[in-house]
Parts: structure tokens; sequence; C-alpha cells
């Protein structure tokens, strides 16, 4: 995967048409239906696919929006793509974080396939974040590949309260950052630029939640029953006690 290039569309540097895009835009590229995704006789994926792909479909987003879709080229070869129909023009007119959101869900698509043994080649076909097309997946069978723990991927929680105060050990900023040093800056606690950040947050937050827009727009998020969970695989539950509804779309 060509993580400088896919990084840098994620974090913004390609930024066009905005939320003018999302309204101009073609939003028929494919018909969804919003029903649990149940095996089928006629998939043409193998069970080793299923696993992956349900396994990439428990990355992070948006409002559990889930802003992607599979499109079957032949086994383990596949492209993923961008959702239009997923985007939210209230909170994201730019799609920014939907394509950090596809991103989480390329990542753990290679880390599902590296624990079923297999390599995977993603090459990035998007050049804005409203492509249509993001990545070709290619994955190939290899004798030894990363065993990695898939219980992390399905134990992810995001938590938003009860953090230690205390400061990262170097120890820590290594294991974090260690890999890809160039794509982090890291603040401590007790930094000034912290400050900053940890006021502005809280300042965003609260712009955002007095906005029409962005609560009408998580109000058609929120399932307020098992029952609506279980048809639309997506979104948040009033109460978010740890559930993770996930799904995703195949296209043939």
């Amino acid at each position: 995967m060509n993580r400088n290039r896919f990084l840098s569309i994620a974090g913004g540097t390609i930024l066009t048409a905005g939320g003018l895009a999302y309204l101009a835009s073609d939003k028929s590229n494919f018909v969804r239906a919003d029903s649990v995704v149940k095996p089928s006789t006629k998939s043409p994926l193998t069970p080793d696919e299923r696993k992956i792909l349900y396994l990439a479909s428990l990355a992070p987003s948006g409002h559990n929006t889930q802003p992607w879709f599979v499109r079957y080229i032949e086994p383990y070869h596949w492209i993923i793509g961008n959702d239009k129909r997923k985007w939210l023009p209230a909170v994201d007119p730019a799609q920014r974080e939907t394509m950090l959101s596809l991103g989480a869900f390329l990542q753990n698509l290679a880390y599902a396939a590296s624990h079923a043994g297999y390599t995977c080649h993603i090459t990035v076909l998007a050049t804005t974040n409203q492509s249509e097309e993001v990545a070709v997946v290619k994955l190939t069978k290899a004798g030894h590949t990363p065993d990695y723990d898939v219980s992390r991927i399905k134990n992810r929680r995001t938590v938003r309260s009860n953090f230690l105060p205390d400061a990262l050990t170097s120890e820590d900023q290594h294991y974090l950052f260690g890999g890809e040093p160039d794509f982090f800056h890291f603040f401590p606690n007790t930094a000034t630029e912290y400050q900053f950040l940890n006021e502005q947050t809280i300042t965003a937050n609260r712009v955002q939640s007095d906005r029409d827009a962005a609560q009408q727009e998580l109000s058609d998020w929120v399932r307020f029953s098992s029952k609506d969970a279980e048809q639309h695989s997506d979104g948040l539950t009033h109460g978010q006690h740890g559930h993770k509804w996930c799904g995703w779309l195949f296209c043939s």
C-alpha cells in the first residue's frame, strides 16, 4: 500500500469541491439494501474472503456510517469504494473523515488478511476525497505472514472517559510512533500546544452541537432499537453501550 499517498489524501491535502460536490454528485452509483448481510449460496466469496471483509467492516467511522463498498473482480481481488450515500455533509463537508474511515477499513483488511495467511497488496486509486474508487486490493496466499491478533479488532471500543492523566513515557511513544515517526507530532499534556488543542476541541464540539444541520444529521444515524440496528447494520445505538453494528456492501 502506498501509505504516504493515502495519508496525504485522508489528511486533507487534496480537498476539492467540498459540500457543493456532495449536493451536485450522483449518489446512485449503486443500489444499497438496508438489511443485514447474510451468507448466500450465490455469493462468489470464499469463507476466508468473508471473514477478512467482516473484520475489515469493524473499522471505526463517523456516526458508524461505514462509508465503503466492495466491488468483486475475481477471487481475492476487489475494489474498495467510497459510498456517497454514507457521507456526512453537515459535519464532514469535504469528506476528510470519510477517507480516514476508508483508511481504517483498509488497515483492518490488511491485518485480517495477514492473520488468515495472506499478503495484502493495496494500490490507491483515489485522487480526491470524493473519488468513488478508493483502492484495488489483491490477496495472495503466503507461507509466513505476521499473525495479527484479530481480537483487537473485534474488541475495539471508542471511549472518551476515564483516561489516565499520566504523561506518555518514552517507551510508550516509541511503541506508538516508532515505526513511522514522520507521520506524528506529539505534545505532552504539560505543553502549551496541548492546552490549546484541548480548549479548541471543546469549543469545536460546542459549536458543532449548536448547529441544527449537525443535530439533524446525527439523529438520522441514531438507531433507537435493536430492530433498527439489525435492519440497517450501521449507525449509533442511543446508549452506545459498547455495541458495534457492522456490515459491508458487496457489489459484483
